[in-house]
């Protein structure tokens, strides 16, 4: 899947740390903290999960990469797991780091007046999807769906 020279780029990119057994990203990050590699001339990916395909082949289409130990600049394929978005929100949840997860709330019905302020909140104010959810009480998948006409 990876040349043998990409693989050794990747390599030369983290540290193993001794003390939590984590394999520490030390190039380029993204502002949510999680590793940024280049595959090739702008095409760049989370570094978790070039982890996790250099070690265990492609992940299938609808599966995410989720660490075990909650430290996103780990990249050790022992504490990558693959699991749904579902899955992701749950543990996210389960563990404190984040509202009820979106999957588990009621989704009502949304007006064709609220689609339009959801759309104008989204695209014209820069309002985040996660706020827009947790403003209309609403999933992220609800929202993401409305913004994009479906």
């Amino acid at each position: 899947m990876y040349s043998d020279s990409t693989i050794e780029r990747f390599k030369s990119k983290y540290t193993i740390a001794e003390l939590r057994d984590c394999w520490e990203w030390e190039a380029s990050c993204i502002p949510t903290g999680y590793g940024w590699f280049s595959i090739v001339c702008g095409h760049t990916v989370g570094a978790h999960r070039v982890a996790w395909e250099i070690a265990n082949g492609p992940i299938p289409d609808g599966l995410i990469v989720m660490h075990l130990c909650d430290n996103r600049k780990c990249v050790n394929p022992g504490h990558l797991v693959l699991g749904t978005n579902q899955a992701n929100q749950y543990d996210k949840w389960r563990k404190g780091r984040s509202p009820i997860p979106t999957w588990s709330k009621r989704n009502p019905k949304v007006t064709g007046k609220q689609k339009i302020e959801i759309k104008h909140l989204y695209h014209s104010l820069g309002m985040t999807q996660v706020k827009i959810a947790q403003e209309y009480d609403l999933s992220i998948r609800q929202v993401q769906y409305i913004i994009n006409g479906k």
